[in-house]
């Protein structure tokens, strides 16, 4: 999280079901349908409901972006959300195959 001069203020989660970094937090559970919210002191700045993804039937990561709605409270106030699905590809057996959720939510 940063601190601009003019008082605003810009900040970066992110969260996976595999960390592979290690600023990011555990994510234990499906985004798909769940609303994010943004709040400071009980004031939410920011919301949004995350629809659910593309199923993800190859290789290749499927990303979902939505747009976090300002709530009026601070009416500079933006961000985005971002869902990335991928299935580890380098077994042969589906079953065996792993899934990996991360998601990233940014405001400024």
């Amino acid at each position: 999280m940063a601190v601009h001069a003019d008082g605003r203020v810009k900040g970066e989660l992110e969260f996976a079901s595999r960390r592979d970094d290690d600023d990011e937090l555990p994510l234990d559970f499906d985004p798909a349908g769940q609303t994010i919210d943004v709040q400071q002191a009980g004031t939410t700045f920011l919301s949004t409901t995350v629809s659910s993804p593309a199923p993800a039937g190859s290789c290749e990561a499927v990303t979902t972006e939505v747009a976090l709605v300002s709530s009026g409270a601070d009416p500079r106030a933006h961000g985005t959300a971002q869902f990335e699905q991928s299935v580890d590809c380098r077994t042969t057996s589906p079953w065996r195959s792993r899934t990996r959720r991360s998601a990233t939510i940014s405001s400024w």
